[in-house]
């Protein structure tokens, strides 16, 4: 499935889960298809507060917030593919995580789109939480989901 003549971009969701945590792992045990070879991107979405509670606020100290959310989620993402020895660059975009993912994953013409099966919501699905199921529906770049 992946094997390409040249290194496979690959799209990792990070959002501070214990399942994102196991897609490092799992992508650092697999010799196959994964590895230090490929083009590996982190991305974190931020959900936007309710912007009754963003009105009350400057909005420089809401970007703070962002900012702030965004960047603790990806040090603890990327210290483990560091320790992985993987190299990968990251980000953080502000959105609702599904159409975020499934657009950057689209526009940045990834090959692969890698999510953990359920994140850090509230409300969990029995089987498959709702950000990766509204991904799977969603998106039209290859999705692996990593329980």
């Amino acid at each position: 499935m992946l094997a390409k003549e040249h290194a496979v971009k690959i799209l990792v969701a990070a959002d501070g889960s214990a399942c994102a945590r196991r897609i490092v792992d799992y992508l650092a045990r697999s010799d196959g298809p994964f590895g230090a070879n490929h083009e590996y991107e982190l991305l974190h979405v931020v959900e936007p507060l309710p912007h009754p509670a963003a009105a009350h606020e400057p909005v420089a100290s809401v970007h703070h917030l962002y900012d702030e959310d965004g960047r603790m989620v990806l040090r603890e993402i990327e210290a483990l593919f560091d320790r992985a020895g993987i190299r990968v660059k990251s980000g953080w975009v502000l959105g609702r995580p599904a159409a975020a993912l499934a657009r950057h994953a689209d526009e940045g013409h990834c090959d692969l789109l890698v999510l953990g099966s359920h994140g850090r919501g509230r409300l969990g699905n029995f089987v498959l939480g709702s950000v990766a199921a509204e991904v799977l529906a969603c998106c039209r770049t290859p999705v692996l989901v990593v329980r």
